[in-house]
């Protein structure tokens, strides 16, 4: 092969390699980190693992991002940072992170995540930010509104039943008392 033979095809490899990593930035989906301390039910942060997962969807911007999951160690201190695609706005509508908490307490919870795009102030999002905005969440934070109204329903029908034995206690008591000492 001749010596401009060899330059021009090494430019063409030069070339194909910039084009693909061209082409690979491009299809790189932006993400956003969630960064917070995890805490258990006693209030002190706790140590442990979450594990991520979540359908495929259409990023606002339009990229797909296929079905996966991940893994998050739960640092010293409780620390968790974990990068994410942003999924609000995505499509299909409704589209969320399931976490799933294994925590060194021997606790396991579930929490639904809507990523944001950025997050106001520029920083990380927190779990307040981000948990329970998917439907399922929605769906778990209705339940339990549900949940508490039933239970202020069943207190207050107690209440209603010892309020009516009372009344009824006064009112015998007062047609006893008005027969005994009454004088018609």
């Amino acid at each position: 092969m001749s010596g401009t033979k060899r330059v021009l095809m090494l430019l063409a490899v030069l070339v194909a390699m910039i084009a693909g990593f061209a082409g690979m930035a491009a299809a790189q989906v932006p993400t956003t980190t969630v960064s917070d301390t995890v805490y258990s039910a006693n209030g002190t942060p706790v140590g442990g693992t979450a594990l991520v997962s979540w359908s495929s969807f259409t990023t606002a911007g339009g990229q797909t991002v296929p079905a996966g999951s991940t893994s998050a160690t739960i640092g010293t201190g409780g620390q968790l940072s974990i990068a994410l695609t942003p999924n609000i706005g995505a499509s299909p509508m409704g589209s969320y992170y399931t976490a799933i908490f294994h925590l060194s307490d021997g606790t396991i919870s579930r929490e639904y995540w809507v990523v944001p795009v950025t997050v106001p102030g520029g920083g990380p999002a927190t779990l307040a930010e981000i948990k329970n905005l998917g439907q399922p969440g929605r769906l778990h934070q209705l339940e339990g509104r549900v949940e508490e109204h039933e239970r202020s329903v069943q207190r207050l029908k107690g209440a209603g039943i010892v309020f009516g034995g009372i009344l009824t206690m006064l009112h015998l008591l007062v047609v006893y008392l008005v027969e005994r000492y009454a004088k018609f």
